[in-house]
């Protein structure tokens, strides 16, 4: 049971039990003030009182019983807290999905986004986490016994960006073929310092079989919306995920374009982690089951985010 629910049973019996004092006293008090007062009265009258008064207080002890000691429900059964990293809620994926399952269960889903949201359900705060399989907490989350094993559910991606006059001509390219192209160009890149992008980055070099990484030429040190500035400032190509940069774009006038992102190598995938213990553990996984059914998986991969025409969100849930 969880420790609200304990807490509100233990005050529950608590103040039963104090009822129950009270009413056996007034009992006592009463059954003593008639044997007083009738103490010229035959026996057998006064055990006919005496069985009807404790009838009576049996019957109110016994309904305050049952109903202060039934199991306890919360008033928020049908409330369901997801904690996630930032972009299934700014895309507007979880929205829509949270939208077509409403139509099937009378759950209240709430969505809370952040860079850490294990610890929003190490705090108690969620039911479930929905984050990268390889995000920094998931493990950790899942061997400390606090989560149970995570879920495949979807994927998002980086890309290939650069001006969108795109002078080294990669627009629409495999990633090989475009990492090619670019190495062998003399157009600028800015390497984002971040694990994805410094990956795809050792990876493309790897396969590609270029004389040196491109971030090799890179000649400044940024990540994130800086990359991108530095990137806009030297009409340079780089690396990042595809929805922080059509956030970024929607948020400033940008020369820059995505060019590249139709290779798998680009997907990363997110995982759901229903939480131990939690009081709507059981919505958790129903919503768990309902994100990899196969009509959901297609929704995800039907869904076009931020005005963007490309698919940027690829289903995973046969990956279990």
């Amino acid at each position: 049971m969880p420790k609200t629910l304990k807490s509100v049973f233990l005050f529950n019996t608590v103040n039963m039990c104090n009822v129950s004092i009270r009413l056996l006293n007034n009992l006592l008090t009463n059954i003593k003030i008639e044997t007083i007062k009738n103490h010229t009265k035959s026996t057998h009258h006064l055990s006919k009182i005496m069985k009807s008064r404790f009838s009576k207080t049996l019957i109110i002890l016994t309904t305050t019983i049952l109903t202060i000691s039934s199991p306890v429900h919360s008033e928020n059964t049908n409330i369901l807290r997801v904690a996630m990293v930032k972009t299934p809620g700014y895309s507007g994926l979880m929205d829509m999905l949270a939208q077509h399952y409403k139509l099937e269960s009378d759950v209240k889903i709430q969505f809370h986004s952040s860079s850490r949201p294990h610890q929003r359900a190490r705090a108690g705060k969620a039911d479930m986490v929905i984050s990268h399989y390889g995000k920094a907490g998931m493990e950790k989350f899942v061997m400390d016994g606090l989560g149970h094993w995570p879920v495949m559910l979807f994927a998002n991606q980086a890309a290939i960006i650069g001006p969108k006059s795109d002078p080294a001509g990669i627009r629409g390219l495999s990633a090989i073929d475009a990492y090619k192209k670019l190495a062998a160009s003399d157009q600028p890149f800015v390497a984002n310092q971040l694990p994805g992008p410094n990956f795809l980055d050792g990876y493309l070099f790897a396969e590609s079989g270029s004389k040196q990484p491109l971030s090799a030429r890179s000649t400044v040190k940024a990540a994130k919306k800086q990359a991108a500035k530095k990137a806009e400032q030297q009409q340079a190509y780089f690396i990042w995920g595809a929805l922080p940069f059509i956030k970024y774009s929607q948020e400033t006038e940008t020369r820059l374009d995505i060019l590249v992102a139709a290779d798998p190598i680009f997907h990363r995938i997110m995982a759901s982690s229903v939480v131990k213990g939690s009081e709507h553990q059981q919505q958790a996984k129903a919503f768990e089951a309902f994100l990899i059914r196969p009509d959901t998986q297609a929704k995800i991969a039907q869904f076009r985010p931020m005005g963007s025409e490309r698919q940027l969100w690829w289903p995973y849930g046969r990956h279990n």
